[in-house]
């Protein structure tokens, strides 16, 4: 897993930001028969912000890469800040 900074949007419009600067932990693989590649990872977020599963979500990376991401996972966090696992749709560029 890589660490990564980044911004999450609402659907594909960066200028709806919902959250900016968040601390990303990346994993990209690559299949070593088909060479179909695949991405994903997790992030916490702040204490009073909610993700809605069922919405799409847009990261974009500090180092301009970008994508579209489902999540698939958003925890209840009571002594820890709310993690989120996504995983990438589609390419990361």
């Amino acid at each position: 897993m890589k660490r990564i900074r980044g911004n999450i949007a609402l659907n594909d419009d960066r200028n709806n930001t919902i959250l900016q600067d968040v601390e990303i932990w990346l994993t990209e693989t690559t299949d070593q028969r088909s060479g179909l590649r695949g991405w994903g990872g997790t992030f916490n977020l702040a204490r009073g912000k909610w993700l809605d599963p069922m919405e799409r979500y847009f990261i974009e990376l500090e180092d301009g890469r970008s994508g579209e991401i489902l999540l698939t996972r958003v925890g209840v966090g009571t002594n820890h800040p709310p993690a989120v696992n996504f995983l990438g749709s589609g390419e990361l560029d």
